[in-house]
């Protein structure tokens, strides 16, 4: 155990570099449909081991699910780094809409980028070994994965449901943690809504202002000397001003795709609220027949032969009441091992998840924080250009 502990503390600095440098379309099949058209991310990373060691494998988005489902089933105490989106949510109409356009492929290769430097920034997350034969080998990396697919997944979201309704005395601390990331994906939900919708009603009114541009251009040549000069000049700055709020509501689009992630890390966050309540309501079934078995018992010893034993049972069971006591002696003893394991278990756990969700409210509160700066700055740079270009064709129209 301590060289594992010791392994963890330079876990980190094993993984030296991850760099997402390339991507490919490929096809999946001999025909070449639409549907079996894909794109392949080249993954470059150097690993200490103990000399740096150069890897580079090509891996597609479902590679990345894969390898993401195992952590979320290998850590289940740890908020996952979450995946970007598989296709575009709340675009706007300049924000392609087709997975295999340029522009939202390297969006997501940054993203998916993002989420290999989390994973192997991780101490825990770091040392799986699935992940490190994610980032070596091409075709072999995992061989060795049970996963139970989407039966597995559909299994644990019944659990945690079932849980989540039947559970007697949920834990105050993770209700309130579960609330929490239910709040922080509605209004993060609500504000990319928001923004969508305003990116699109900007992106509108500018290009309106194209008809002025070509009505002072016609005009222009109407009118002689330095009114048509100046009237020319007009025409080209309104010109101006219906482009140029794109390339800033594109540039808005990384501050989007910050906000995204962390509406992800929310359902994250939930999920090991979740898991806890599984391991609330296992424990409650077994105190909860721990007591029935009890009191079974109490009712043969203080009852004698016909006590805790139903007429049929009586009829049908030849043993003696000692005998059924002595066998529910047994089965008190197993259960009174198996709840002092689950407590461990669940004690544990909630101490894991406490230090992990007071790590991700710290560095959520950084990134959300530098992600609104942005979009206020490109808002900011917007409103200057926008005054700019207005000023100018005030200076036009006082020439005339």
């Amino acid at each position: 155990m301590a060289e594992a502990s010791g392994s963890d503390a330079n876990a980190t600095e094993n993984i030296v570099e991850i760099n997402i440098t390339d991507t490919e379309r490929r096809c999946a099949g001999s025909a070449v449909p639409l549907q079996d058209i894909y794109v392949a991310y080249q993954v470059e990373s150097i690993i200490r081991e103990p000399e740096k060691t150069p890897y580079i494998v090509w891996r597609r988005y479902s590679d990345f699910e894969v390898l993401h489902s195992h952590l979320q089933d290998s850590f289940p105490y740890v908020i996952i780094p979450p995946l970007p989106e598989r296709k575009v949510m709340y675009r706007w109409q300049k924000l392609p809409s087709d997975r295999l356009d340029p522009d939202f492929v390297e969006r997501r290769r940054a993203s998916l980028e993002l989420f290999l430097r989390r994973v192997a920034g991780h101490p825990e997350l770091c040392t799986n070994i699935l992940f490190l034969e994610f980032l070596k080998h091409e075709a072999s990396w995992r061989d060795d994965l049970n996963t139970g697919g989407l039966l597995h997944r559909a299994d644990s979201m019944l659990r945690s449901l079932n849980a989540s309704l039947r559970l007697r005395s949920p834990d105050t601390e993770f209700e309130e943690v579960k609330s929490y990331s239910g709040d922080l994906q509605m209004s993060l939900s609500n504000i990319l809504r928001i923004r969508a919708k305003l990116a699109d009603r900007t992106y509108g009114l500018h290009q309106l202002h194209q008809n002025y541009g070509r009505v002072l251009s016609e005009w222009c040549r109407l009118e002689r000397g330095p009114h048509g000069d100046e009237l020319q000049r007009a025409g080209q700055f309104m010109d101006k001003y219906a482009q140029c709020a794109l390339p800033l509501l594109e540039e808005q689009e990384q501050a989007a795709d910050a906000l995204k992630e962390y509406l992800f890390y929310a359902g994250a966050l939930g999920a090991v609220c979740k898991h806890h309540d599984v391991l609330q309501y296992e424990l409650e079934k077994k105190e909860a027949l721990f007591t029935s078995k009890e009191s079974q018992h109490s009712q043969i010893v203080d009852g004698g032969a016909k006590a805790g034993q139903s007429l049929v049972s009586r009829l049908l069971s030849p043993s003696s009441p000692e005998q059924r006591a002595s066998s529910l002696e047994l089965q008190l003893e197993t259960l009174q091992g198996q709840i002092q394991t689950q407590t461990r278990e669940k004690k544990e756990f909630a101490k894991k998840a406490h230090a992990e969700i007071a790590k991700f409210q710290a560095q959520k509160d950084k990134d959300i924080k530098e992600a609104l700066i942005l979009y206020v700055i490109s808002q900011i740079k917007l409103c200057n250009e926008s005054i700019s270009i207005w000023k100018n064709l005030h200076s036009c129209f006082e020439k005339m």
